[in-house]
Parts: structure tokens; C-alpha cells; sequence
């Protein structure tokens, strides 16, 4: 009993640690986005759509590496609890 309440406690640990690892990744790339393009808008040397097409490509490939991160995290947690 005590292995089976130990084991969900520490994959929802993992899920937690995995979900907000993420969440930090996504929203600094995104801000980070953000700040340098809003100061090349600013400066001249990128137009508005350009930053905007910047932002789609960068959520396309982020959403890309989060599915892939929680494939693998579903991997981990699937050989913990094969064995």
C-alpha cells in the first residue's frame, strides 16, 4: 500500500516539476520575443508582421518540443511503474 501511495505521489511530483519547467520555458522565449522584437519595432529594422510571424513560428516549434517533452515524461513514468 505505502509502495503504490509513494509511487502517485511521485509522479504527480514529476508532472508538477514537468509542468511548470515548461510553462517557465514557453513564457521566456515569449517575453523574451517580445522584448527584442518590440525594440527592433521600435528601432526601425523590423515591421510589426515580421514580429508577429516571429511569434507564430516560435509557438509552433514550443508546442512541438512540450508534446515531446510530455511524451517522454509518459515514458519515464510508464518504465517506473512497469517495474
Amino acid at each position: 500500500m505505502f509502495k503504490e501511495i509513494n509511487l502517485r505521489n511521485h509522479s504527480s511530483l514529476h508532472k508538477l516539476f514537468y509542468s511548470l519547467v515548461v510553462a517557465a520555458v514557453l513564457n521566456i522565449s515569449t517575453l523574451s520575443i517580445c522584448w527584442f522584437g518590440a525594440k527592433e519595432v521600435v528601432g526601425g529594422s523590423l515591421q510589426t508582421g515580421q514580429l508577429i510571424s516571429m511569434f507564430t513560428y516560435s509557438n509552433s516549434v514550443l508546442f512541438s518540443l512540450n508534446i515531446l517533452a510530455m511524451i517522454t515524461t509518459q515514458l519515464v513514468i510508464s518504465g517506473a511503474s512497469g517495474q
